[in-house]
Parts: C-alpha cells; structure tokens; sequence
C-alpha cells in the first residue's frame, strides 16, 4: 500500500515514515554500533526485530611511537560493507569490473595486491579499475584475479588525543592521523597513551606506547 504511515520504534524512539509508490517504508538512521531493538507497526499490524550494527572504525590496539621520531602515522581505517568481486585480467591497467547492484551508484575502495583504490560505481554496478604499472606488470594475462571492496566514506574523523582534538580527513578508507615529535615531546618512555577516534555515531578507543 503506498502513501500510508508506518510507525517505527528504535530503541524507545518512535519514527513514522510514509511508504513509496511501490509501498515500501524506508527510515535511514546512524546508530552506534552494538544491538538495537526495532519495532515496525500499521494498521494493528506489529513486527519486531533485532538488528546489529558493525562499527566502520578499526585500527591497531596499540601503536607504538618513537619520541625520536619526527613524525609517525596511525592509520585509521574507516569501512563498512565489505565482499569480494573477481575480474579477468586483459593486459591493460584500466580494468573494467562488474561489482553489482549492491554497489551501484557508490564509491568504493577497492583493496588489490597491498595497493588502495577508489573507483566510481555507475548505475549499472560497473566501474573501472586503474591499476598502479608496478602491480600490472605482475599480473598475467587471461588471467582471475580477485579484490577486497568496502564502501568509500567521505569527510573527516575526529581524533581526541593528549586532551586535544584534531580533525583528519579520509581518504581511500583511511585517515592517516600524524603523530609530531612535538606532540610527544613530554611524555614519558613506556607509557600508554589513550587516544579515541569518532566518525559519526562511531567511536573508537585504542592506544600509543611511547617509546
């Protein structure tokens, strides 16, 4: 039925959302990761669900940073949906690939042999693959070949250290946080440092040891 209200409960908090022309009822939330409870009522009509979110903030536990150096990098990654998509490899570096309707109309990174692209998505779930010449050359003719894909996310994540914030920007899939000398300057060697990254309704703890 389209054109009628549907009454959603997230977590306590009631959303109503009028069903489209084909009679669907989407309702697009950012949740923070863990378990939600999700209720869906029409007309005397009740379904009840529980759904998970995954958190799209990964990086190492703890990252070790050397108060000699000038500076040290602490790669965030920031990714959602993942899979897998294969393509046959024709000798050229811009490879065509096939990677669905589940990716149609999106940016993706694409993740092949220690290298990161990104590479648009067109309607038709098809897009294209520029590949760096020192991976090509390594690469055979005739033959599959698969990548790891995951959702490109955009804008920047904000990163709490030292009582500090700084705001770094995404890119690929990563943020690249820069740990100056500077900033380490006056910490002792051995301590672990606690450093929190959000993005979104996302948030991330994880930790620096001085060294």
């Amino acid at each position: 039925v389209s054109g009628v209200g549907v009454t959603f409960k997230v977590d306590g908090k009631n959303y109503t959302v009028v069903t489209d022309a084909d009679g669907y009822a989407k309702l697009g939330l950012n949740l923070a990761p863990g378990k939600h409870a999700v209720d869906a009522s029409y007309d005397g009509n009740n379904v009840s669900s529980n759904i998970t979110v995954k958190s799209l903030l990964s990086a190492k536990k703890t990252t070790n940073v050397k108060k000699s150096a000038k500076r040290t990098f602490v790669n965030i990654n920031v990714r959602g949906k993942t899979s897998k998509v294969k393509f046959a490899y024709k000798g050229k570096n811009k490879v065509k690939m096939t990677f669905g309707k589940t990716w149609a109309g999106n940016k993706v990174v694409v993740k092949f042999k220690g290298k990161t692209y990104q590479v648009k998505v067109n309607a038709k779930g098809k897009g294209t693959l520029k590949l760096t010449k020192s991976v090509a050359k390594k690469l055979k003719k005739g033959k599959k070949y698969s990548a790891r894909v995951y959702k490109a996310y955009i804008g920047k994540v904000k990163v709490k250290f030292n009582k500090k914030i700084y705001n770094v920007k995404i890119n690929k899939g990563i943020a690249k946080f820069k740990v100056t000398k500077k900033m380490v300057k006056n910490m002792k060697k051995g301590k672990k440092i606690k450093y929190t990254v959000t993005y979104k309704a996302d948030k991330l703890t994880r930790y620096m040891k001085i060294k």
